[in-house]
């Protein structure tokens, strides 16, 4: 009988030598930190010499409405915020404002941003552009858009909003004209038409809610390019990438002849001498 096999030549795969691993980073580390510098360098120069400067200004503006004086909180005030945020992609608003800003709308809406303010009711709006004055006058045009294209949409859903109530006030007053006198139902007839009179003249005294410029500020610094920054971020990236490239072609290196060696010493008892039959 034959005894089974049993594979004795592989043991348990190594462990990974991290102390060895470090001492390969660092005799690489030298060249690897300066193709990072040489990387940052590059990077920073780019940035500085080809890319335009951008300039941020943020608009603090102010939700005011009449309902605040009516008891409502700061959840109320919070949910009136919410649509001029909603609207700020809107083509109305971006047109407006680039008409405001007399400026193009070609990429507008990618140069503002919106962020809850301090309070419920504050909104800003930080804006970039190629100057600090450019970037206040396009954040302040935001605003202003924001403002009346809201105020148009509100008085259009008002005036939906009269239109429908004068046409059942019409029918109450058809209705109620039509009863004989001393009719039951006109007492009750007579308060829905005044109830719902009432509600028309609320709805068309009603004032609109605005959004109002507080204040406009601009950094005199450039938001970007920062080539500074942007180049120490490249050199550690660049360094750690090249750092653990090279200790793996030193690695592969270092083993190529021990494998070609043993390689070869293999194949040699295989090839025995040839035999002519």
């Amino acid at each position: 009988m034959t005894e089974p096999d049993h594979d004795t030549t592989h043991g348990p795969a190594p462990g990974f030598d991290m102390a060895g691993h470090f001492r390969s980073v660092a005799r690489v580390l030298p060249v690897a930190l300066a193709l990072g510098l040489l990387a940052a360098a590059g990077l920073a120069a780019a940035r500085a010499f080809f890319v335009a400067d951008e300039f941020e200004a943020i608009a603090v503006a102010q939700v005011r409405t009449a309902d605040r004086a009516s008891g409502y909180g700061d959840a109320y005030t919070e949910h009136l915020r919410a649509p001029y945020e909603a609207l700020l992609r809107d083509p109305r608003v971006s047109d407006s404002a680039a008409e405001r800003a007399e400026t193009t709308t070609d990429g507008i809406v990618d140069r503002i941003e919106s962020a809850a303010g301090r309070s419920p009711e504050i909104l800003e709006l930080a804006a970039t552009g190629p100057s600090p004055e450019q970037a206040s006058a396009l954040a302040a045009a935001f605003v202003d858009a924001l403002d009346h294209t809201m105020l148009a949409i509100d008085s259009e859903a008002n005036a939906a909003e009269i239109t429908q109530m004068r046409s059942s006030l019409a029918v109450l007053d058809a209705e109620l004209g039509a009863l004989p006198p001393g009719d039951p139902g006109i007492p009750l007839a007579r308060s829905e038409r005044d109830s719902l009179a009432q509600q028309l003249a609320t709805a068309q005294a009603a004032p609109a809610d605005r959004l109002l410029t507080l204040s406009v500020s601009a950094d005199p610094d450039p938001v970007s390019p920062r080539p500074i920054a942007e180049g120490s971020v490249a050199a550690v990236v660049v360094t750690i990438l090249a750092a653990e490239i090279l200790v793996l072609v030193e690695r592969r290196w270092r083993s190529r002849p021990a494998g070609e060696s043993g390689a070869a010493s293999e194949r040699a008892p295989a090839e025995g001498p040839k035999h002519v039959h």
